[in-house]
């Protein structure tokens, strides 16, 4: 028999992080794309992010059919990838998020975030060529990830929830809402770090 999960954070009920989400209206709309085999990882942070910006859409699927993402490649709104960015003759536009600040209006602005390993996220957009067209929007962080509970690629490596963090502070240095993010990584730092052996 399944253990029963929390209806607003996907999690078990014995390991629920509602108590640490606190919703917030980010400067930019948000679209997070996670890889199907990041859906049931206890160590996620894209679905408590997403409870955490209103606003914010959520899909889940590897390969996306036109039907799933056009709402959100419409001219009504300019559509940017938080994705590192690719050398080569056809290497998409980049922007770094701290001209976006300048040179967009924000309230026009979504942003995509893929939401999985590197291999996983590179393979979405192998399979995604509307994605991997998109113009991709740089983030400069200044310190390294706290994300220490789960294997990262390097050191230069970021959690989702860290990385559309960076992007909001970037977009807005006096962004507000800094500890709304922050007591999410903590909380689930410390559940997860009960679990580990010492």
């Amino acid at each position: 028999m399944p253990r029963e999960k929390c209806p607003d954070c996907l999690r078990l009920k014995s390991l629920c992080l509602c108590d640490a989400i606190t919703p917030f209206e980010p400067s930019v709309e948000v679209v997070f794309l996670q890889h199907p085999l990041e859906q049931n990882q206890v160590k996620g942070t894209a679905f408590l992010t997403h409870r955490c910006l209103k606003g914010s859409q959520f899909l889940v699927g590897e390969k996306f059919s036109s039907q799933q993402l056009s709402p959100y490649l419409t001219e009504t709104k300019k559509t940017f990838l938080l994705y590192p960015p690719e050398d080569g003759v056809d290497a998409p536009e980049v922007l770094s998020a701290a001209d976006m600040a300048v040179t967009e209006c924000l309230e026009s602005v979504r942003i995509l975030v893929l939401d999985g390993t590197w291999r996983k996220t590179r393979k979405m957009l192998f399979l995604n060529p509307e994605l991997a067209s998109l113009p991709r929007v740089q983030i400069n962080p200044t310190a390294l990830s706290v994300y220490s509970i789960r294997k990262q690629k390097n050191a230069n490596s970021f959690s989702t929830l860290e990385a559309v963090k960076q992007l909001l502070v970037e977009l807005d240095p006096t962004f507000p809402f800094i500890k709304n993010l922050d007591q999410i990584m903590v909380a689930l730092v410390a559940q997860q770090k009960q679990f580990q052996p010492n």
